[in-house]
């Protein structure tokens, strides 16, 4: 268990739960019970209620929660870290564009001259390979 919490025997029915999170999905409350060790968090048992159970539970917790304080004490307040936010996507890396044909005069394309020795992409009006000088007509 983490820093400053007693170690509870309870039941083996029972489960220690210092977790909890809730969400709204299509007219429910969801609801998640587990705990957190070692920035893991296990979930036990997730739950959904309608909007009308979820404020008879909040009934329900205030009234046990009375009776704690009543038997125990006041419970402090902790103040919660505001959430992370989700990680951004990484920002894809832009490709190169492929080089375009050069347009003729009359704005019509030519294909580039590709060398049958080297590969390199010439110009269309190209006669010889700038890379390797191979003839390339």
């Amino acid at each position: 268990m983490g820093e400053g919490k007693e170690e509870v025997i309870l039941d083996k029915r029972v489960l220690y739960t210092d977790y909890f999170s809730s969400e709204v999905y299509e007219g429910y409350v969801e609801f998640g019970l587990g705990y957190e060790e070692e920035e893991s968090i296990t979930i036990y048992q997730r739950y959904a209620l309608r909007p009308i159970g979820v404020k008879r539970l909040m009934e329900h917790l205030q009234k046990v929660l009375s009776i704690y304080e009543e038997k125990y004490g006041a419970v402090e307040a902790v103040e919660e870290a505001p959430p992370t936010p989700p990680p951004t996507p990484p920002t894809p890396t832009p490709q190169p564009t492929p080089p375009q044909p050069t347009p003729t005069r009359r704005g019509r394309r030519k294909k580039a001259k590709i060398c049958p020795n080297c590969g390199h992409e010439n110009k269309p009006t190209a006669r010889f390979c700038v890379r390797c000088g191979t003839n390339l007509e």
